[in-house]
């Protein structure tokens, strides 16, 4: 809802929770784009990756929906340890993490997430995300 408010707030409209009228929370991408192209809601958000997916299964999506906005790409997740939490641990946890995909219990794990694989990522990869929550919030500040 970040990214919603946020382009909600640059086109001086107010924040989704008062601009919609409701707003339904789906457990699966499918249920929320389905809505729309059934006309059982106007406007649904979704991931990218998801919304290629459903087009390439079904190129009606495509014909029959508008993307609106796409955000930038945002990090999702990050992991982060205690200043004093030990060196064997914040080096063992990282690899455990990296490899949750080689694993049945880990694939169950980023299927929870709803994510294909966890990678290690730099500061330059966080800029962006960094970046737009500065503005967002920055554009909230104004809004209040």
């Amino acid at each position: 809802m970040i990214f919603m408010n946020a382009l909600l707030t640059k086109n001086k409209l107010p924040d989704a929770e008062r601009f919609f009228s409701a707003i339904g929370i789906k457990n699966k991408s499918t249920e929320a784009v389905h809505e729309v192209y059934f006309r059982q809601a106007d406007a649904c958000l979704v991931s990218e990756s998801f919304y290629g997916e459903a087009v390439s299964l079904n190129q009606q999506i495509a014909e029959r929906l508008l993307v609106i906005a796409s955000s930038p790409p945002l990090v999702e997740y990050v992991t982060v340890f205690r200043k004093d939490c030990p060196e064997k641990q914040k080096e063992q946890i990282p690899n455990e993490i990296l490899n949750l995909k080689n694993t049945v219990r880990g694939k169950q794990f980023l299927t929870f997430l709803r994510c294909d694989d966890i990678i290690r990522i730099t500061e330059a990869d966080v800029a962006e995300t960094v970046k737009f929550m500065q503005e967002s919030g920055r554009l909230k500040g104004k809004r209040q």
